[in-house]
């Protein structure tokens, strides 16, 4: 398993396109999948106008958000997740806490929007559970291409 610098395990929190069967949960294969998940905290979900998800920090909700939990194979991967993500940028990678289904809780890392309140245009996901919709893909795939992330496309 990979360590960090600490020599502790990385686990990874997916919330959105990097899900088992979603857009990019293909780039997860090599990972251990861990199982579902629920991040703990105060955090909103929404829905950009562009077809992803997205959470930000909320003082006003208590809302987990469910994903799944991965502990990485290797840490190679972060870097990729990094520049898919756009952190340091649009999302920042963020230490997180995270209750699993077997009720432990893991350390791990999540992708957080980095933005004071939601983007214009976007749609609050009111259970912070994402359910991809198939039939943006075509719009995704132009906004992939527009900022040339094509290498994460699955071949």
């Amino acid at each position: 398993m990979t360590k960090d610098k600490n020599g502790t395990q990385t686990y990874f929190f997916a919330y959105g396109s990097l899900k088992k069967g979603y857009f990019f949960g293909h780039l997860m294969d090599k990972h251990q999948f861990m199982g579902e998940a629920l991040l703990e905290g105060s955090y909103q979900m929404f829905l950009h106008p562009d077809g992803f998800p997205y959470i930000i920090p909320s003082k006003s909700a208590d809302k987990q958000v469910h994903g799944e939990l991965y502990r990485l194979t290797s840490n190679d991967v972060i870097a990729d997740l990094d520049l898919l993500e756009g952190h340091p940028g649009e999302y920042t990678r963020t230490d997180c806490t995270v209750k699993a289904s077997n009720n432990h809780r893991y350390n791990a890392f999540v992708y957080v929007f980095n933005a004071k309140q939601s983007f214009h245009g976007s749609l609050l996901i009111p259970k912070a559970k994402y359910i991809e919709d198939k039939s943006t893909d075509e719009h995704r795939l132009k906004i992939i291409k527009e900022h040339g992330l094509e290498q994460f496309l699955k071949r």
